[in-house]
Parts: structure tokens; C-alpha cells; sequence
């Protein structure tokens, strides 16, 4: 394994948390979670799993990426009387966000 760090094994400290430490452990889980592309929102079988980590952990956002991937639909060129035209259809975003 190559080491990009530049830290040697002698630069390592070991850190031990116990019940008794002063030390407060944010758990970023309960602010917010990964997902993958956006569009996954849109399927019924994501929903549900997310409503179960939802009740299991109870986070409170949502990270993720391709908001404005093709699959969301949002920007599209088609032709009209010989001219290219754009359109933009927000509908999938709408409820990606409710």
C-alpha cells in the first residue's frame, strides 16, 4: 500500500474513547446520510427503505448527486416548426424534495 500522507508508523497515535472520557462523539448519521444518484428517490422501492432508516436512525438530511442528471428530466431539446427548443420540467426535483 502506498502511504500519500506522508505519515510514518512512528506518527500514529492510538485514541481510546471510553464511557468515562469527557470527549462528545458527533455522530454525523443523525444529521444526515449518503445516497446515491437522485433520481433513485423517484422509485417506490427506495421510498420505503428510506422510511425504515428513517424510524431505525431518524436522521434529518439527505446527500447525494445527479440532481440534475438526465434521469430527472429537467432539461430537454426538441423541435418545433424546424427550431430547436428547450423545455424545462421540474417535476421529478419537486418530488425528490417533498
Amino acid at each position: 500500500m502506498v502511504n500519500l500522507s506522508g505519515a510514518t508508523e512512528n506518527d500514529r497515535k492510538k485514541i481510546v474513547i471510553t464511557k468515562d472520557s469527557k470527549a462528545f462523539f458527533h455522530n454525523n448519521v443523525d444529521y444526515c446520510v449518503g445516497t446515491g444518484r437522485m433520481g433513485l428517490a423517484l422509485t417506490e422501492e427506495y421510498q420505503e427503505e428510506l422510511r425504515l432508516v428513517q424510524k431505525e436512525i431518524g436522521f434529518k438530511h439527505i446527500r447525494g448527486h445527479g440532481l440534475f442528471c438526465d434521469d430527472m428530466a429537467i432539461f430537454q431539446t426538441y423541435e418545433e416548426d424546424g427550431k430547436v427548443r428547450v423545455e424545462y420540467n421540474y417535476t421529478y426535483l419537486d418530488r425528490v424534495m417533498d
